[in-house]
């Protein structure tokens, strides 16, 4: 799974749940801004393990296995965070689509 699919996927929910929100554009604004932020950050932990894969493959006296092992493993671990971030997103969504009006 990519994580720019994640990243349009949980933008696009933030952009509508601003618009039909109460809380001020700037809470909005900053809520956004701090989501963006963190899959921007996992993008590219995503790009930084896949660079030093590639470049392993080609010529693997240039990287350090120990760098590439850490950068996969950031990869990773950020990929698990923004999934997990998106499932809570949605289990809470779903929660308050069921709440008797």
């Amino acid at each position: 799974m990519a994580v720019e699919g994640i990243k349009q996927q949980v933008m696009s929910a933030l952009d509508g749940a601003a618009t039909a929100s109460k809380a001020s554009p700037a809470d909005s604004k900053a809520f956004t801004d701090l989501v963006g932020g963190a899959i921007e950050g996992a993008l590219e932990k995503q790009k930084l393990a896949e660079t030093l894969s590639i470049q392993a493959t080609q010529d693997p006296q240039s990287v350090n296995m120990q760098d590439l092992i850490t950068a996969v493993s950031q990869a990773e671990l950020s990929l698990q965070t923004m999934v997990t971030m998106r499932d809570k997103t949605v289990e809470a969504y779903t929660k308050i689509m069921d709440m008797p009006i």
